[in-house]
């Protein structure tokens, strides 16, 4: 068999570059859609399916049928194993899943093929054997080796091996293979049924040893072992020092390794989480390991075996260790085990319970219960009952999960109650978190309307979980949909929190309402429920209880806000409903009276008698709050004012509302008309700033704001600033001020989603000057009063400019035109990066102003008011915002420029590489060609930079008011694309070097940015097996002279390979994954334009040196040295194949001319590079 197999190999090696797809066979489809995939095409491989079924098994037939793979099957056989050796997207290796469980169905040389490429692999995380058998130990000995030196120098993470009872010798190879190498990466072993005799445990030790990393381990072992094996392995437990995990199960002689590992005094002491399954009798040794080993965070119990009496002591043991006990206990019991054991669970969660310490360390979980009718989930809900009652109080955790439907047995034999309090609140409860899955439908109707009655009065539960979890949904997928979970159970639930507020966390993952929206609404309840809970507390924290609490009484309405009076003892629940509902009644009292005040101003008289009116209208209102109370509410608030040296209160919402001058009576309309600029002259400069809601669609600034912020500016500008308080004019939706010489107006908008600031500014100060003092006084007090309690918090805000023909005219706030700021200087700088990529060198220095500068926004024409009318940008910003906008170009602009340096460099170094003459003849050395493009170009333009910064700073102080010190840096710009656009056209000229692109295609005009993609559009890897048959498509790129790119929706030529064809097309895709990467290296990657349809494009970013992502092939094919004869002969052939092709249609590319040569003359590019070419003049028409 092995000679066979060596054969195999050697005639397959030798035929496998030989293209005979004539002669050979179709591959069935399922095959050669895994040779594809593994060797990079379509969709990766991350495990590999079962070699020996279906269509595989003409290839991979059992070990007695081996002989018959010869000739067309031998090399299909070795194609798919050299495709998994060679593939660096496995993440999972199943060793069973190749050769059927059977060692022997792959030779050794056949082994050694498909595990070479998985020594370096960096992606290979988890290598499972599991129930393997084998023909000899020499096989299986081999084996190991093999995978030993894989795990020595490769990223798997975890190793497996299941019930495959390896020998002394093998465990000797795998440690021999781990050994030696500190930095190995196993981090998990798992070892069930794992080695053959005690002789193998000694070495299974040295495998631990070996990984320095090891942070979980698991053994499962149902033999006896040998005192002095049980030894080797517990000195190996105490000297991991980086273990965190211990998994045992079914482990006999666990009981000792424990005691001997974890117990003593010099025991290990990384290991916390400890998970025992299936062990018996370790009563007595959970104490003792408990009280010994305080690094124990957790231990759990999975279906353990132990005596009523001793899971009654390890419960008695909890209860009296609580104080000092720091372990977790949970204990789990599945299927027939929960009947069996029934008597232990209630002994341990009976005699753990306390009635003074807090149970914060034992679980229960029953899973898996059989059917419904069964007496298992009736005692498993009783014990539920008991411990919602507060009757058990030892477990913070309690999961039932029930997932076979069963039958639940006739109406007769049901108990009327699932769950009952028995007459009992549930407040004496300490469960903190219940997971439910009851699959029956009957059962369930009856546990939900029982658990919901248990839960109205719970204070300790705050994790509710009503799905099935991971172990359910993995072994019931088809059959748990939780449909049972109806829009009845959801008011239900729903009515629930409205008076439970102690729940944080429902999981309803998994169920129908994690799919209809409900889960959503119930995540808001939530929400909602922790803010109510917060102002709650304010009661409890003012000692006040609900009957004795006046103003709870008078204001809790439910709202999750909560406002607490300085100097009053009263709470106020919900400010808006003391707004919308007393100051709604007031007003509404208010405007019956014909004299009522059209200013918002009443006298101490008539306000007195709205404040009793109101009063006598609230049932019980007198006993519980007086007028002098609500008054003081009212002012602390902010809701009204009293006005100094006068017997009159001033309240904003007394002024009649009027939405829009449309509905106003003639008299008020002629009072809105009359509003006008008092210091109006002919040379007037206006100003206008919007402060609106970021998000206007679903915030807004409430119906008390604006009235509120008018108390407050009024109270601020005449108690601190000492503004005449005749200068101030406040009205329903508008406050007017005269301030520092500016006369300003605040207008609420109609929508009150925003505030206009209008200002004419004082015609001695600069209109700058002017912006800043409002925006300090006026502009930044609104937003900070917006961010407090009796503002809007939460309600960001942004700014925004207004159409200054708006701000002149005062034309109604509903119809004024305004942008946001960040929106009008991002359209401002796309104008200027437009300009700039376009404008003609010879013009670099002529006119810049009017080219960069004279950006206009243009606003919408207003009906009756104004036609359409277009502001400069410059005009609209302000002067910081300008500045902000020139340093972001400058600054992008010398990144670009560094980056093109960097490529440039990188592109100087292959050439000479490539061209060792270059060496001998005048020209610069790599290291000198650096030195030139990164150190003399980039010092000059460095130092020119520098000079014109000391102009700017030297005459800062008298430029600061203009635009001068901008257009100095205008300058820096525009020196800075000028270099720009001579560095990019030096860079592509040798790029075309590189590519063997010479001025022979140039002058015949044959495109030059070529790449090759499969149906979908994936660029082909270099590596990528290119086989007769096969079709794919070759693109091309735009040529634009500011940097090639991808054309969007471009069909390509469709080509079906051949034995002629498959050489150029292949160096076709080496030419792309040239200009892929000294693009990146030029930091072009952005406007490439590729993204996806590269494989592993992250790895050819800018700031990588080196392609390490990809395959060595990949790496040695774009950066190999000397010059390429093939690239130079596979030019003639794209240009042959391209000749009688549609451009435009195919393609989508037109070719134009530039007018200057340095931009490479004629080229093809994409529709809108053309336009804009044409458009900037640096296209010939």
């Amino acid at each position: 068999m092995e000679g066979a197999g060596a054969s195999n190999v050697s005639h397959a090696a030798e035929t496998r570059g030989m293209d005979t797809a004539d002669e050979e066979p179709e591959l069935p489809s399922a095959v050669q859609d895994l040779i594809w995939r593994l060797e990079g095409e379509g969709e990766p491989v991350k495990a590999l399916p079962h070699l020996f079924k279906g269509e595989f098994r003409e290839f991979f037939p059992e070990r007695a049928s081996l002989s018959t793979i010869t000739g067309w099957r031998s090399q299909v056989r070795l194609r798919v194993l050299d495709a998994i050796g060679s593939c660096n997207t496995l993440e999972f290796l199943q060793v069973g899943t190749m050769c059927g469980r059977d060692i022997s169905r792959l030779t050794e040389s056949e082994w050694e093929v498909v595990f070479r490429g998985f020594k370096s692999s960096t992606v290979l995380e988890w290598i499972a054997l599991s129930e393997l058998e084998w023909s000899s130990d020499a096989e299986v000995e081999s084996l190991c080796s093999q995978i030993g030196r894989i795990l020595n120098t490769s990223s798997v993470y975890k190793l497996q091996i299941a019930y495959t009872k390896l020998s002394a010798r093998c465990w000797l190879n795998l440690a021999s293979g781990l050994q030696g190498n500190p930095d190995s990466k196993l981090r998990e072993l798992e070892l069930y049924d794992a080695w053959e005799d005690a002789s193998a445990v000694k070495h299974v030790a040295d495998v631990i040893k070996s990984a320095p990393l090891l942070n979980m381990l698991g053994i499962g072992c149902k033999d006896d072992m040998e005192e002095e094996a049980v030894g080797i392995l517990s000195q190996v437990l105490i000297q991991s020092s980086s273990l965190r995990i211990l998994f045992l199960q079914k482990v006999k002689w666990g009981e000792a390794l424990l005691l001997n590992a974890l117990a003593r005094d010099d025991g290990n002491r990384s290991i916390s989480y400890l998970h025992l399954a299936e062990m018996d009798g370790l009563g007595g040794c959970l104490r003792e390991l408990l009280t010994s080993n305080p690094s124990l965070k957790c231990v759990t119990l999975n279906n353990s075996r132990m005596s009523p009496e001793e899971w009654r002591q390890l419960g008695e043991f909890i209860r009296d260790s609580a104080d000092i006990l720091c372990t977790d206990i949970d204990v789990r019991f599945t299927k027939n085990n929960v009947r069996d054991e029934w008597e232990s669970i209630e002994a341990l969660a009976t005699a753990a319970s306390s009635d003074v310490k807090d149970p914060h360390i034992l679980g229960l979980q029953l899973l898996e219960l059989q059917q419904a009718g069964d007496n298992e989930l009736r005692l498993s809900l009783n014990l539920l009952g008991r411990v919602l009652r507060g009757e058990i109080k030892s477990l913070k955790y309690f999961r039932i999960l029930a997932l076979n439907p069963g039958t639940s047995g006739t109406s007769q034999d049901r108990q009327e109650s699932f769950l009952s309090m028995n007459g009992k609140t549930g407040e004496t409860s300490v469960l903190k978190k219940l997971l439910v899955c009851v699959v029956n439908e009957d059962v369930w109707k009856g546990l939900w309307k029982d658990l919901l009655l248990c839960l109205r009065g719970n204070t300790s539960l705050t994790h509710l979980c009503l799905r099935p979890d991971n172990e359910g949904r993995e072994r019931y997928s088809g059959k748990v949909s939780f449909r049972y979970l109806d829009e009845e159970a959801f008011k239900d639930l729903m009515a629930l929190l409205q008076v439970n507020l102690t729940l944080q966390v429902i999981d309803v993952s998994n169920t129908s309402w994690a799919t209809d929206g409900k889960e959503g609404l119930i995540q808001e309840s939530l929400k909602q429920n922790q803010k109510r809970l917060a102002y709650m507390s304010l009661f409890i924290d003012a000692k006040l209880k609900f009957g004795e609490a006046k103003a709870g009484r008078l204001f809790l309405c439910g709202s999750p806000l909560a406002v607490s009076i300085p100097n009053l003892d009263y709470i106020i629940v919900d400010p808006n409903w003391l707004t919308n509902k007393l100051l709604g009644k007031l007003v509404a009292l208010m405007s019956r009276d014909s004299s009522a005040s059209k200013d918002g101003f009443v006298s101490e008289g008539v306000f007195a008698g709205l404040i009793e009116e109101f009063l006598g209208k609230v049932p019980h209102g007198r006993s519980c709050v007086d007028r002098d109370v609500l008054e003081n509410i009212l002012i602390n608030l902010d809701l009204c004012f009293k006005v100094e040296d006068t017997s009159k209160y001033f309240i904003p919402s007394f002024i009649p509302e009027h939405a829009s001058t449309e509905v106003l009576k003639p008299q008020e309309l002629a009072d809105v008309k009359s509003k006008d600029w008092a210091l109006r002259v002919g040379t007037s400069k206006f100003v206008g700033i919007r402060i609106q809601c970021q998000d206007r669609r679903t915030m807004s600034l409430t119906a008390a704001f604006f009235p509120c912020f008018q108390m407050f500016m009024r109270r601020k500008l005449i108690s601190e600033m000492h503004v005449d308080k005749e200068t101030l004019t406040c009205s329903r939706h508008y406050m007017r001020l005269f301030l520092d010489g500016h006369e300003i107006y605040l207008e609420q908008g109609t929508s009150r989603n925003y505030v206009d600031v209008l200002m004419l500014c004082s015609d001695h100060k600069p209109r700058e000057m002017a912006i800043e003092y409002v925006k300090k006084h006026i502009v930044q007090e609104l937003i900070s009063f917006c961010a407090s309690s009796k503002g809007c918090p939460g309600v960001a805000l942004v700014l925004g400019v207004i159409q200054t023909r708006c701000v002149e005219m005062l034309i109604p706030s509903h119809l004024r035109g305004a942008i946001l700021i960040e929106e009008l200087k991002s359209n401002f700088i796309c104008y200027i990066n437009d300009k700039l990529e376009n404008i003609q060198s010879d013009r670099f220095h002529l006119e810049k102003e009017k080219e960069l500068f004279n950006y206009e926004h243009s606003w919408r024409s207003i009906e009756g008011h104004t036609g359409v009318i277009s502001e400069r940008a410059r005009d609209l910003l302000w002067e910081s915002d300008l500045e902000a906008v020139v340093n972001e170009i400058k600054q992008k602009r010398m990144q670009q420029l560094e980056s093109f340096q960097q490529g440039l460099d990188e592109v100087n170094r292959d050439l000479i590489h490539s061209y060792p003459k270059m060496k001998d003849s005048k020209r610069p050395s790599s290291r000198c060609l650096s030195q030139k493009s990164t150190g003399i170009e980039y010092r000059e333009i460095q130092h020119a930079l520098e000079r014109i910064e000391k102009k700017v700073d030297g005459g800062f102080e008298t430029l600061r008011l203009g635009l001068e010190r901008l257009e100095l840096k205008i300058e820096q710009i525009l020196s800075l694309q000028q270099e720009l656009q001579s560095t990019l056209s030096d860079f592509m000229t040798k790029v075309d070097r590189i590519i063997e692109y010479t001025q022979e295609f140039q002058q015949t005009r044959t495109p030059k940015r070529p790449y090759v993609t499969n149906d979908v559009n994936i660029f082909y890897r270099m590596s990528a097996k290119l086989h007769a048959g096969i079709t794919v498509r070759l693109h091309l790129m735009c040529e634009s002279a500011t940097g090639f790119h991808l054309v969007k929706d471009q069909e390509g030529l469709k080509i079906r390979l051949d034995q002629e064809n498959c050489g150029w097309i292949r160096k076709t895709i080496e030419i792309s994954f040239k200009l892929t990467y000294y693009a990146a290296k030029a930091g072009l990657n952005a406007t490439l334009g590729v993204g996806q349809a590269i494989p592993d494009w992250g790895d050819l970013k800018s700031d990588i040196v080196k392609l390490d992502g990809i395959s060595d092939g990949d790496r040695r094919a774009v950066l190999k040295g000397g010059e390429s004869m093939e690239l130079k002969e596979a030019w003639p052939r794209i240009q042959q194949t391209l000749e009688p092709i549609n451009y435009s249609a195919v393609f989508k590319l037109y070719q134009v001319k530039y007018a200057r040569l340095e931009l490479g003359g004629h080229a093809w590019v994409c529709e809108e590079c053309m336009k804009k070419g044409r458009r900037s003049g640096i296209l010939t028409n």
